[in-house]
């Protein structure tokens, strides 16, 4: 049996059953091919008239993402036009359309690259773990994945709303990044199974794994300030923690 990953509306999360793929494969927006490199820097190199980025369109570009995410900040997305971008990096907004289609593509793009940040939690759901006291390993990955969706909220949250929204290039590129995670995480959680003498089926653990970051997902999408006002920010992280290492270690 083979998982791949399915929307749960509820918790912005991830997996069902489909083909099994390449854990690792990215979605290739489109017009572009995948290079050798990653998606990240294959996106990059050329701008959308197919010239290769020198020093200063790599600038203009950062310039162009670095404003988006501030606006982001402040400002509805449904609110943020090209032009208002363009005023305040003070450049044309000729300047803006030599690099993305419209708002939407700019933040598919600074979604993408955010999404290969992910792949750093990967080595350590993989590492071995002390599978009779995981708690250490498992709330080290609870932090890793948070400071990616802490560094990057406004734009993530943006890519959710799209992909809840129906927009399929979203959808497909909010999948392909926690695919691989979903998968690993399922893996770890068999492993678990395992050393304490048990099997899980294939599907159980993916589901399993699935529950898991639907739920540290849509944790790390809350407002740490919100959170807060009511609640410890600290014992939450190390709930999560330990939610993750008794479903990796199993129960007696």
């Amino acid at each position: 049996m083979t998982s791949g990953i399915e929307k749960t509306r509820s918790g912005h999360v991830t997996a069902g059953a489909g083909k099994k793929t390449n854990r690792h494969a990215k979605p290739v927006p489109k017009g572009q091919t995948v290079s050798r490199k990653s998606t990240s820097e294959s996106r990059e190199e050329i701008n959308r008239q197919s010239q290769k980025l020198g020093g200063k369109g790599r600038r203009t570009r950062k310039l162009i993402t670095d404003t988006a995410r501030d606006l982001l900040r402040t400002t509805s997305p449904t609110e943020i036009t090209a032009v208002a971008i363009a005023r305040r990096a003070k450049i044309s907004s000729a300047s803006f359309y030599m690099y993305f289609n419209d708002v939407s593509d700019l933040i598919y793009q600074m979604s993408a690259e955010i999404g290969d940040q992910f792949q750093s939690v990967i080595p350590i759901i993989d590492r071995p773990w002390d599978l009779e006291n995981p708690e250490k390993d498992a709330l080290e990955f609870v932090q890793a994945f948070n400071s990616i969706w802490s560094k990057n909220r406004e734009v993530l949250m943006y890519r959710n709303l799209e992909a809840d929204l129906g927009n399929p290039r979203f959808d497909q590129l909010w999948r392909a990044t926690l695919r691989p995670i979903v998968a690993h995480l399922g893996d770890k959680i068999r492993e678990g199974a395992k050393a304490r003498g048990r099997t899980i089926s294939f599907m159980d653990s993916r589901c399993r794994a699935v529950t898991l970051t639907s739920a540290l997902e849509r944790f790390s999408a809350s407002n740490p300030k919100v959170i807060a006002e009511e609640l410890d920010y600290d014992r939450l992280f190390a709930a999560f923690g330990e939610l993750v290492a008794s479903t990796v270690r199993g129960t007696d």
